[in-house]
């Protein structure tokens, strides 16, 4: 696995960042993953997803007012979403060592 591209950004959430990350078993890159600095189990990164839409195509919002997200992808157990995890926030830490919060 290897980190291709990490953009910090500056976000009043918990998103941190957007990193491209290629698979290069599978021969696979995974392009602008939000990167988030906080979670039930410490930072983590989620897969692909793209803008949910209603059937008049216009945005989908939440009870929040912000937009809602549908997966393009997903993991098929937890122990690939584990460890696909752990790989790359290790990775990202490596590189840009300030970009997450510290353990």
């Amino acid at each position: 696995m290897k980190l291709v591209k990490f953009i910090p950004v500056k976000s009043d959430s918990q998103l941190v960042g957007f990193a491209t990350i290629e698979l290069e078993v599978i021969g696979l890159r995974l392009i602008d993953m939000p990167v988030f600095g906080s979670g039930r189990y410490g930072p983590w990164v989620g897969l692909p997803a793209k803008p949910a839409t209603g059937a008049d195509k216009k945005p989908m919002l939440g009870s929040d007012g912000k937009q809602l997200y549908d997966p393009c992808a997903a993991w098929t157990d937890r122990k690939f979403s584990d460890s696909f995890n752990r790989q790359a926030i290790e990775l990202i830490r490596a590189k840009y060592p300030n970009a997450l919060p510290s353990e």
